[in-house]
């Protein structure tokens, strides 16, 4: 795998499996294509560990690492790129079987490794057109068009544990479920719980801590 070690860390901390990583295509980008790949965003970048979007012609998002001193988003993307909905291999979306819809591409793997059937988003607002990733409400709330399809399928929208103190993930479940509802599914939603000491928790650190079956005692 061409993976810098501390990446390969980084994604095991997940749970993901080199099986799952490998199938996913995850890759460390080399330091000479980080500014090639992110433009202007990938000042103040050392390392970018890039996750592709498969059937999205090329498109990628990137999990990225700044020098001392250097601040911004944990996860960036080409810069006018648009967003799309992360598939795992194999999914079947023209089923009627429960799907989850989860924020971030390894919370997605984990949960797909772990036999869900499960579709990802970049960050809580990034079925939008104009949202770039993390927690800020977009001006417009526009769907992507990855979003027009059949949802006619049982739908839990499964989001961090923060769901339960930040306002604009809890707004950002709610009308991504209305959108889907429109297209058909039953949708429910569900915030993980906080961790033992308070910590914030996604899917792929639940799994970790307590297996997928008491994830599916939870779901509704």
């Amino acid at each position: 795998m061409s993976l810098h070690p501390k990446h390969l860390a980084n994604l095991r901390r997940s749970g993901l499996s080199d099986e799952t990583i490998q199938t996913a295509g995850i890759y460390t980008v080399p330091p000479a294509e980080i500014n090639k790949k992110l433009g202007a965003l990938g000042n103040g970048v050392v390392s970018a560990l890039a996750f592709p979007y498969p059937g999205c012609g090329g498109f990628e998002r990137y999990k990225v690492w700044r020098e001392e001193g250097h601040q911004g988003p944990k996860y960036l993307q080409p810069p006018g790129s648009p967003n799309h909905l992360y598939f795992p291999p194999d999914l079947d979306l023209a089923g009627d079987t429960p799907l989850i819809i989860t924020e971030g591409e390894k919370k997605t793997l984990a949960l797909w490794q772990a036999d869900f059937q499960v579709v990802g988003i970049g960050g809580v607002w990034n079925w939008c057109e104009k949202a770039e990733g993390g927690y800020r409400q977009p001006k417009e709330t526009k769907p992507i068009p990855d979003l027009d399809r059949n949802w006619h399928r049982p739908v839990t929208i499964l989001f961090d544990s923060d769901g339960h103190d930040k306002p604009l993930v809890r707004l950002a479940a709610f009308r991504l479920a209305r959108e889907l509802a429109k297209r058909g599914a039953a949708v429910s939603i569900l915030f993980l719980h906080l961790g033992p000491n308070g910590e914030k928790v996604g899917a792929d650190d639940f799994l970790v801590a307590h297996g997928p079956e008491k994830l599916r005692e939870m779901m509704p």
